[in-house]
C-alpha cells in the first residue's frame, strides 16, 4: 500500500524547536533557511527563552501552538528532543525532521578523547624514563601498552556509552510514535505512519554504535603505541589522519580492510548511510574481529619497538 507522505514533502506548517537568535546557531541556520528560502507555508519557532525568532512570535513549547503542525524540525540535544518527539504525538504532527547527535558524533567524541589521553599517559612515563628503568618493575611492556590503552578507552568509553544510549533511545521513541526513520545524506528523518517502516531501525543503530566505539578503542591503541616514538604533537595527528584517510578510501571505493581500521565493516556511519544492505550480526562479528586483530597488530609493533630500545 502506497504511503501519503504528502504533508512531509509539501508540509502547510513547519514548527522549529531549537530555533534561536544566536548567531552561528544551527538553529538559526535552519529557521533562515525557512524563511529566506522561498517556503510559503506557516512556521511556528518553538524557544521558551525568546518571544520572537527573526521577527516570528515564538512558543515556549510544541504543545503550545494552537495552530495544526503538518512537520517539526528538532534542533535540540537527544535528552531535549526525546521530550519533543512525545509532544509532536500529542499534537498530532505528520512528520518530524531530527538534527541531532547520531553515530558519527559518539564516535568521534570518543575518539578524540581515548587518542589524546592515551598519547600523553604513554609518552610522559617513557619521556621520564628509559625503557630499562621503566621496566625493572614486575611490568612488561605488553602490560604497560595495554593498560594505558585500555585506561584511555574506558575513560572515554564511558561518556561515549552515555550519548550512544541517549540515541539508541531517541530512536526507540521515533517508533514508539509510530514514526519511521530513514537515513538521507547523514540526515536523520522520521515520518509518521500508521505501518511504520524502518530503514535504520534500533538494531541498525545499536551496531553502528557498537562498531564506533570498537574503532575508538583500536585507534587508542595505534595511539598509544605511536606515541612510543613520537610526541603527542606527532602521535596524535598520525591516528587522525589513520581514521580520515580510512574514510576518505572507504568513500573512494578502495575496500582493502586489513590496511586502516577505518574501511569496510569498521565505516560504520557510513554503513549505516550509505549500505544497500543492513549491517548484520555476521558484519558485527567481522568488524570486531577485525578492530581486535588491528588493536592486537599495533600492541606487537610496539613490543618490537621496546624489545630495540632495550637492546640500544
Amino acid at each position: 500500500m502506497a504511503k501519503d507522505i504528502s504533508k512531509i514533502i509539501n508540509p502547510a506548517s513547519i514548527a522549529v524547536v531549537g530555533a534561536t537568535n544566536r548567531k552561528g546557531s544551527v538553529g538559526l541556520a535552519v529557521f533562515s533557511n525557512l524563511i529566506y528560502g522561498g517556503y510559503q507555508g506557516v512556521l511556528f519557532p518553538i524557544n521558551p527563552k525568546a518571544r520572537s525568532i527573526q521577527g516570528v512570535k515564538a512558543y515556549p513549547r510544541l504543545v503550545d501552538v494552537p495552530d495544526p503542525v503538518d512537520l517539526v524540525v528538532i534542533v535540540v540535544p537527544p535528552e531535549a528532543a526525546i521530550d519533543t518527539l512525545n509532544q509532536a504525538g500529542q499534537i498530532g504532527a505528520k512528520g518530524a525532521v531530527v538534527i541531532t547527535a547520531g553515530v558519527a558524533a559518539v564516535a568521534l567524541a570518543t575518539l578524540f578523547s581515548g587518542v589524546v589521553t592515551a598519547a600523553v599517559a604513554v609518552h610522559a612515563e617513557t619521556s621520564e624514563r628509559t625503557a630499562l628503568a621503566l621496566f625493572a618493575r614486575p611490568v612488561r611492556p605488553i602490560a604497560f601498552l595495554a593498560g594505558k590503552a585500555g585506561g584511555a578507552f574506558l575513560a572515554a568509553a564511558i561518556p561515549g556509552a552515555l550519548l550512544a544510549g541517549l540515541h539508541l533511545g531517541l530512536v526507540a521513541l521515533i517508533g514508539e510514535h509510530g514514526f519511521w526513520e530513514i537515513e538521507i545524506g547523514g540526515c536523520g528523518h522520521a515520518h509518521h505512519h500508521e505501518d511504520p517502516v524502518s530503514v535504520v531501525g534500533l538494531e541498525q543503530v545499536a551496531f553502528g554504535h557498537v562498531l564506533a566505539l570498537a574503532q575508538a578503542g583500536t585507534l587508542t591503541c595505534l595511539t598509544a603505541v605511536l606515541a612510543v616514538r613520537l610526541p603527542p604533537a606527532g602521535a596524535i595527528p598520525t591516528a587522525f589522519a589513520v581514521f580520515a584517510g580510512g574514510h576518505l578510501l572507504a568513500a573512494a571505493g578502495h575496500a582493502a580492510p586489513g590496511l586502516l581500521p577505518a574501511l569496510g565493516l569498521c565505516n560504520p556511519d557510513e554503513a549505516l548511510q550509505f549500505s544497500t544492505s543492513a549491517l548484520g550480526f555476521a558484519d558485527l562479528g567481522l568488524g570486531l574481529l577485525h578492530l581486535a586483530l588491528y588493536a592486537l597488530a599495533s600492541l606487537l609493533v610496539g613490543l618490537a619497538w621496546f624489545a630495540r630500545r632495550e637492546a640500544a
